[in-house]
């Protein structure tokens, strides 16, 4: 097999454990590949090497993905590629928006089927590079050694990244929620300066502007004002009252959480520790039980999600196909909060980092906002409503 008729691999970084698995089992399976991981010697120039290797290549083999689409230097390899003419099998690794100039191309999906989307893959590279080169020298195999060593490699990248990852998500709701409670509380503030403000007296009018008062009229003007402000005053104070009660319950719920680790009790109704109770919910959502969660849940939940209003067989049957998809489920909670409600309910919300194995060995990754209404039923909290939305910086 000639150096020409050899596959260039393309691929984003953030892929690369997956990109030296696809390359290892391509070369047992009998194709020629050149991956950076492995055939750049040390000491070499990269972009040198990398640009000899994608010129002397016969074909090029893009991994498709929301990294690789938005990397540049994976694009420039495709354009080169494709400007002279060389073979570009694009590969579907996961779902994302494909580029306009590999959209004309077939690609290869190894997400839904990776044996199938990797035999289609061998026989397409050996087909081309038979023609393109004589095959008399076998195609060049990595010693166990080497490939011990890039794998290695690419999974110490891949828990960098992860790291990174979580610690973004971290920062990403301790600010959020940082934002949400300055604004509380500058509210609050606001409401209370309101009240403390004097009332402003109209301007008064130029004398040669007033009509001449009627006989009795001045005293009905001074009482319609008086009774006005009166009433202006009591409505002030009952707003005042009220936001000032609202504080004082938040406060106390807060000041208990803080002391008791979140738990709220009152006299004779001692209430499960939220954390704990959010902590034990989250635990059973990895499944595989669905009989698991019904503590959880009321009898009706409005809304459920997008569902406008589930009753428990509806939400079994969505956990029980949730869990029938994904073999393996983890939540971590990341952060939380709780808020108590005038009726006596908790409205809790949390970010929560998920990472999930499905039927297929194809993991998912990332973490989730949900917003929670909870009540106390029957000695044990209820979820009376819940739904998701994106996490944001």
């Amino acid at each position: 097999m000639t150096e020409g008729s050899k596959a260039f691999f393309s691929y984003s970084r953030a892929d690369g454990e997956f990109a030296l698995k696809l390359a290892k089992d391509l070369r047992n399976a009998g194709a020629s590949i050149w991956i950076d991981q492995l055939d750049i010697a040390p000491g070499a120039h990269w972009d040198i090497t990398i640009q000899k290797a994608v010129g002397t290549s016969s074909s090029l083999l893009v991994v498709l993905s929301p990294h690789s689409v938005e990397s540049e230097n994976v694009m420039d390899e495709v354009a080169y590629a494709i400007e002279e003419k060389k073979l570009v099998i694009p590969v579907l690794y996961r779902r994302c928006d494909i580029p306009l100039r590999l959209r004309r191309l077939q690609y290869i999906d190894v997400e839904t089927d990776y044996e199938a989307g990797l035999n289609r893959i061998v026989t397409q590279l050996q087909a081309h590079q038979n023609s393109a080169g004589s095959s008399a020298d076998p195609p060049a195999r990595a010693t166990t050694a080497e490939w011990n060593l890039a794998e290695a490699r690419a999974k110490a990248q891949a828990r960098e990244r992860e790291e990174a990852a979580k610690a973004a998500d971290v920062r990403a709701a301790q600010e959020r929620i940082a934002r949400e409670n300055a604004q509380r509380v500058a509210g609050q503030q606001a409401a209370q300066q309101l009240y403390k403000r004097p009332a402003a007296a109209p301007p008064a009018a130029p004398p040669d502007a007033m009509p001449a008062a009627r006989p009795g009229s001045s005293k009905k003007v001074i009482w319609a004002a008086v009774g006005g402000s009166i009433v202006v005053l009591l409505l002030i104070a009952l707003i005042a009252n009220m936001l000032n009660h609202r504080t004082e319950q938040t406060q106390k719920a807060s000041s208990s959480a803080s002391s008791s680790g979140g738990q709220t009790s009152s006299e004779g109704d001692k209430r499960p520790d939220l954390h704990r109770w959010l902590q034990d919910a989250l635990s059973a959502m990895q499944g595989p039980s669905v009989d698991a969660l019904r503590p959880y849940f009321d009898e009706t939940v409005s809304p459920y999600y997008s569902m406008p209003s589930a009753g428990w067989n509806e939400i079994a049957a969505d956990k029980r196909a949730y869990f029938q998809r994904f073999s393996q489920i983890h939540y971590e909670l990341l952060m939380w909060q709780h808020i108590p409600q005038s009726d006596g309910s908790e409205q809790i919300e949390c970010d929560v980092r998920y990472s999930a194995v499905r039927n297929d060995g194809v993991p998912a990754r990332g973490a989730a906002h949900y917003v929670m209404r909870v009540r106390f039923r029957d000695g044990a909290w209820k979820i009376t409503s819940v739904r998701s939305v994106p996490v944001t910086s």
